[in-house]
């Protein structure tokens, strides 16, 4: 079970012994304490029915690695999915509520238009995170995105969905207008690490993720 200040993902069978670990991990989070056991005795202590006792480990885990992706659609539903239990925090910015509402449990959903979540630095996440990837559901957007993120020297891996026409044409007016070819050099597109042929969200999806793991991976080598 995976717990984090303000929320959780999985399960210890629910009741009242998890709702009691849950409220000792909160209290371990701010703690310096990097792990515990606790004992819970059924009957006496939780007032449960079934009897005996029950010994629960704590371990701190290293903080998760935040990754901003813009545009909650079909493939960044599917990253989400795949993400959940991983090292890494999803940051998921998109201004469509009817996307942003079915994001599944774990992931974290911005609903707001992303170049003003950016421009506006409205969240210290984007301050936090050096790793972006960019899936609208505009061109228009994705490029405007583009030209934001690399320019700015936080951010050190940017993934941008679509072919590599796309991509050609994207470079070529960015490095016309604004972008330095160090700054371009950041982004890679297509995203992800299989050049594999499928167009379903959740392949897409999980070579992203792989890619997002891959440059994680060497950020800490």
């Amino acid at each position: 079970m995976l717990i984090w200040k303000g929320g959780f993902w999985g399960t210890l069978g629910g009741g009242q012994l998890e709702f009691e670990v849950l409220k000792r991990a909160e209290l371990l989070l701010e703690s310096s304490d990097k792990t515990h056991v606790e004992e819970y005795k059924l009957s006496t202590d939780l007032k449960q029915c079934c009897g005996g006792k029950v010994e629960v480990y704590f371990e701190k885990q290293m903080p998760l690695t935040k990754v901003l992706c813009f545009g909650a659609g079909h493939v960044a539903q599917q990253l989400a999915s795949v993400l959940v239990g991983t090292t890494i925090e999803l940051h998921i910015v998109d201004e469509r509520s009817e996307w942003i509402n079915q994001l599944p449990l774990g992931s974290q959903g911005h609903l707001i238009e992303p170049l003003k979540f950016l421009n506006h630095n409205l969240s210290d996440i984007s301050t936090k995170a050096n790793i972006a990837v960019v899936m609208t559901h505009s061109h228009d957007l994705d490029e405007k995105l583009i030209d934001t993120l690399a320019s700015k020297s936080d951010f050190k891996h940017i993934g941008l969905i679509g072919s590599d026409t796309k991509w050609r044409r994207f470079k070529h007016r960015l490095g016309n207008a604004s972008l330095t070819e160090s700054m371009l050099e950041k982004v890679q597109c297509p995203v992800g690490v299989f050049k594999g042929k499928s167009k379903e969200p959740r392949d897409i999806a999980i070579s992203i993720a792989a890619q997002i793991l891959q440059w994680v991976d060497e950020g800490e080598s």
